[in-house]
């Protein structure tokens, strides 16, 4: 998901849709206006406004003429499970099968993250930064915090209800919202705390608003919200 002024835009099983916040006007972006797949599993907007859409099969960006384009570069038809623009302006994306990049959206020079000591990293569900500069992983084996190519990790040990991560997001006032398999959970303090035991389902989406409205989305594809 990704909020523009005007505009939502998120990403699903069957297209990207961008919600008119004034009017509830929704639009549907398909193969036919040129993405490279209908599962769009991570959206983002980068500095100079442009929309990404990391897909299936690919990355591509929408164009002027309101159609998406493929990205031309390394990451070709790699399938592309979250997306996100940090504070740098650079795009970071990862794969369902493990691998994290850092993309440039103007020259589209990729880097591969380097791991530490060659270890892989399982499927990341999920990228985000925190204000801190800090980019979360959230992964089929627990959370993971990348500081200067540092590799921090939290798993039940620390406090998390399951290791099964498919969300994360950073809050307005410095939390970290966590989703996993069954629990809505956030980082705040240096400690973790679970929010809504009773979330009946599997957290696979966070997102808060800019009015500090929390909402969150279910494996069998509804959306709730938190106040």
């Amino acid at each position: 998901m990704c909020e523009r002024e005007r505009v939502f835009w998120i990403g699903t099983a069957s297209g990207a849709y961008e919600i008119d916040k004034a009017s509830s006007e929704i639009r549907r972006f398909t193969d036919k206006d040129g993405l490279p797949d209908n599962q769009v599993y991570g959206i983002t907007q980068d500095r100079e406004g442009t929309v990404w859409a990391g897909t299936g099969n690919g990355l591509a960006r929408l164009s002027n003429a309101d159609r998406f384009e493929p990205a031309t570069n390394e990451l070709g038809d790699h399938p592309i499970q979250s997306l996100i623009t940090d504070s740098h302006g650079m795009l970071w994306a990862s794969g369902a099968s493990g691998g994290v990049w850092r993309i440039d959206p103007g020259t589209g020079q990729v880097s591969a993250l380097p791991m530490e000591n060659n270890r892989t990293l399982p499927d990341i569900q999920s990228v985000y930064e925190d204000r801190e500069g800090n980019i979360w992983l959230a992964t089929s084996a627990g959370l993971q915090r990348l500081s200067d190519v540092q590799i921090t990790m939290y798993t039940t040990s620390e406090g998390l209800p399951n290791d099964q991560i498919n969300a994360v997001t950073p809050g307005r006032t410095g939390q970290i919202w966590i989703g996993t398999s069954n629990r809505l959970t956030r980082f705040h303090n240096g400690r973790i705390e679970t929010i809504q035991p009773a979330v009946r389902g599997e957290v696979t989406s966070v997102h808060e608003d800019s009015r500090g409205v929390l909402w969150f989305g279910l494996r069998d594809a509804t959306l709730h919200q938190l106040d």
